[in-house]
Parts: C-alpha cells; sequence; structure tokens
C-alpha cells in the first residue's frame, strides 16, 4: 500500500470496517464498563454479524481536549489514559487464534469540566480473515505474532 514519498505502511490492512462514529460527552458524561465485540444478538447485530463479522479491532481517536475527567480506563490491564486531541487508541478484541480477549474491558469516565469529542472506528473480521497474522503458536499474543513477523516473516 503506497504511503507517503515511497514508503509502504507495515501492518494490517483492514477491509472491512464498521461505520465511524462521532460521540460528544458533555460534564458527566460516561460510557460504562464493557467490551466492543458483539455480545448479544438482536435484529441490527445479526446483520452485522451476518454479513461483516465481529469488531476484531478497536480505533478511538480524541477530537478534543478535556480540561478534568474523561479518561479512559481499562481496570484489568491497570490503565488510566486522559483524553489528548489528536491521538488515538488502537487495541484487539480478539486473540490472533479467534478468542476473545478477557483484558480488555473498558470504560469512558465521566466527564468533570469541559466537553470530550471523540470518534470509533471499529475493524471487523470479514475481508480481514487472510490479512492479520496468525501465532506459529495457539496462545500467541499480538506481541509474539510482531516479534516472529520481525525475524521470520516477509511483507
Amino acid at each position: 500500500v503506497p504511503w507517503g514519498g515511497g514508503h509502504k505502511l507495515r501492518g494490517p490492512v483492514f477491509l472491512h470496517q464498521d461505520m465511524s462514529r462521532l460521540v460528544n460527552y458533555g460534564i458527566g458524561g460516561y460510557f460504562g464498563l464493557h467490551r466492543d465485540p458483539f455480545e448479544f444478538r438482536n435484529r441490527v447485530t445479526n446483520r452485522t454479524l451476518t454479513y461483516s463479522g465481529n469488531r476484531i479491532a478497536s480505533f478511538l481517536i480524541y477530537l478534543s481536549e478535556v480540561p478534568l475527567g474523561g479518561y479512559m480506563s481499562f481496570p484489568d490491564l491497570r490503565l488510566l489514559l486522559h483524553p489528548v486531541k489528536n491521538s488515538a487508541l488502537f487495541w484487539y478484541n480478539f486473540t490472533p487464534s479467534g478468542h476473545q480477549e478477557e483484558q480488555i474491558w473498558h470504560q469512558g469516565c465521566p466527564v468533570v469540566v469541559g466537553e470530550k469529542w471523540i470518534a470509533n472506528k471499529w475493524i471487523l473480521s470479514y475481508g480481514n480473515t487472510f490479512v492479520r497474522r496468525c501465532g506459529v503458536r495457539e496462545d500467541a499474543t499480538q506481541a509474539d505474532i510482531e516479534e516472529d513477523m520481525m525475524r521470520r516473516y516477509r511483507y
């Protein structure tokens, strides 16, 4: 994939994506503890799961500064991240072997002063089945795969 001055973008090329969502949280706005993959079925999620697959990865972009509050918390990872305008978070929701990641529970903490604007993008599994590299072991983590790619795999 061409990118910039003749460089090649290395890493996954996500072909199927959920529509971007623009979200605003005013004072007191928060989003409770959750995981991004579809874990229940209804008419809307059935259609997405049937035609596009589940949310294998999440991408969140901070569009504003938040003077106080509005943190993103990943309790199982003991992470508390302050929103910084024009920064982004990316995480996988499934292990390379296809099991749901257990440590990606997260929440948007309440905004105390100001407001928080974010954009969410979810990468869906169909179209990426043969793009995301597999591990050489069933219990391989993403870090293992990246290390293997640097040592053995060629693009």
